[in-house]
């Protein structure tokens, strides 16, 4: 792919997933690859996969809730590199269930991770970029961001906080030529469930239909992020279903959330979506 900057990545989430794939579709076009996980296991396997498809990869273990462990993160790369001009803020949990289900101790963990895990990244690797020059962030959030289901509260605002810090980020930074992505993908099957906290069987239910029947894989999201970070385009909504229901979510805001509602009230929500579900449109 073409791009302006130094071809050096690091990665968050790197060991499997869309940051694993982000990391190979890289390495194929011969970028150096900082493969950041607190999975070392898997996150060697990564590296191994970077080498076999021509980049080079090395692995660094990092919580990214914890700020000490990103600053640290940061301050290795661009030491070991000089410069780094892609920042792929991916790591993520997923925590779900009913407002009262959920235990306080959850909502605390997955927003280290999901919100807090982007904003200590931002903050470290922000003042490097703008010392090179410049550079590329992309945060990945979801389509729970920008349309929202129930039952699964945590996940949704963590994931609508990345958009709105990515959208402030993308005006903010841009004196300093340092770009901004964000991606907005529907389900798709990573291993983000083996590490799930949900106190609801509908959403689990949800989720297991979702993965069976979804029509794009963690590489093709990849390689959709990594298109708009050529393009410079700011949103990525990958999925053709997803499109549909963000420019609805636009033109009618209160649209969507009147429908369901109102199926709600007649318990013809679950039904419905577990439908779109078993037809990969959700």
């Amino acid at each position: 792919m073409r791009f302006e900057y130094e071809k050096t990545a690091v990665v968050t989430g790197a060991a499997t997933g869309i940051g694993r794939e982000i990391c190979l579709a890289l390495a194929g076009d011969g970028w150096k690859l900082g493969i950041v996980d607190i999975d070392m296991e898997a996150a060697g396997e990564t590296r191994e996969l970077v080498e076999k498809a021509g980049g080079t990869g090395e692995v660094f273990r990092c919580d990214v809730g914890n700020p000490e462990e990103v600053a640290a993160c940061a301050d290795h790369f661009f030491a070991a590199w000089g410069k780094v001009g892609l920042l792929v803020n991916n790591a993520g949990i997923m925590v779900a269930g009913c407002i009262e289900d959920v235990i306080l101790e959850d909502w605390r963990r997955i927003v280290d991770v999901n919100l807090m895990g982007v904003v200590y990244g931002c903050r470290a690797f922000v003042p490097y970029m703008k010392k090179q020059g410049g550079g590329h962030i992309v945060n990945v959030a979801s389509m729970a961001g920008m349309i929202t289901l129930f039952e699964q509260a945590p996940y949704n605002t963590t994931k609508a906080a990345v958009i709105g810090l990515s959208e402030t980020l993308t005006m903010e930074l841009s004196p300093h030529d340092i770009r901004v992505t964000v991606a907005c993908p529907l389900c798709l099957n990573t291993r983000l469930m083996e590490t799930a906290s949900i106190e609801s069987e509908f959403i689990s239910q949800f989720y297991l239909n979702s993965f069976a029947q979804a029509r794009m894989s963690a590489a093709d999201i990849a390689s959709c992020i990594l298109r708009a970070v050529e393009r410079n385009r700011f949103y990525v909504v990958p999925q053709p279903f997803a499109k549909v229901l963000w420019i609805n979510k636009r033109l009618a805001p209160a649209s969507l959330l009147f429908t369901f509602k109102w199926l709600n009230r007649r318990d013809l929500a679950k039904p419905f979506v577990m439908w779109l579900a078993r037809h990969g449109l959700a």
